[in-house]
Parts: structure tokens; sequence; C-alpha cells
């Protein structure tokens, strides 16, 4: 992703793909933003997979710049859990 295409801040959103029964995965999320900073940021929980092995989860956040999306996409790709960041 090249920063001089994004202007900062952006609204982001994005939605995570984690196996059904993940650790409390809304208070990990709302962990990264408070360490992050990110005041303007939510998550709330979308459908479950047909076989209920899967659930996905909506957030979304007003990132300041460049430096601060890269740490958001790292915090969120280590959660324990997770299948897919979309």
């Amino acid at each position: 992703m090249k920063s001089e295409s994004l202007q900062f801040p952006v609204q982001w959103h994005g939605r995570l793909l984690m196996h059904a029964g993940a650790a409390d995965i809304e208070a990990a999320v709302k962990g990264i933003y408070l360490v992050l900073g990110l005041a303007q940021a939510t998550i709330a929980p979308g459908q479950k997979s047909s076989g209920a092995r899967y659930e996905t989860w909506q957030v979304s956040a007003v990132v300041p710049d460049q430096a601060t999306l890269r740490r958001l996409f790292a915090m969120l790709e280590g959660l324990p859990g997770l299948k897919m960041l979309l």
C-alpha cells in the first residue's frame, strides 16, 4: 500500500474472519484500539458461517497516519483464532 495514494486521516473498514469460540475478540480489538489511540473506532459482530465454524466481526477506525495503519494491521493479524483479515 502506497502512502501517497491515501490521504490521512483515513476512515478504514475491515472484517475479521475468526474461528468460532476464539477468545473474547471484542475486548481484544478494543484493547488494540486503546493502545493505538484510536478513539473513533468500532467493532461489531457479523454473521456466522453455516457450519458455525467461523464468525465475522466488522471493524472500523479513523486512522491518523500510515505508521498507525501498519501497526493496526499487524496487531489485528496477531489475534488468536484469526483466519483472515479483509
